[in-house]
């Protein structure tokens, strides 16, 4: 599975929300037997995902399918229970 963009409005974070899309969609990907989840994080976001249980610390540039260039941490999580 790869997980492309999760956005939380500024006045609602810290609330859990974005834990729990997260969740939701780690939840999806068990369901047909995914091994692993995917994604890049922006760099402000790389903490969030640690707190989830994505592992990555490398600094990379995520080309956009409109061209636009952006810094990230590729990022990758184990599905297996």
């Amino acid at each position: 599975m790869k997980i492309r963009t999760i956005f939380v409005l500024f006045d609602f974070m810290q609330q859990g929300i974005g834990l729990k899309r997260v969740n939701h969609l780690e939840g999806l990907s068990r369901d047909p037997g995914l091994e692993e989840a995917n994604l890049d994080a922006a760099l402000n976001a790389a903490d969030f995902y640690r707190c989830c249980g994505f592992v990555g610390d490398v600094a990379a540039v995520n080309h956009s399918s409109s061209g636009l260039q952006l810094a990230c941490v590729p990022m990758v999580k184990s599905l297996l229970l």
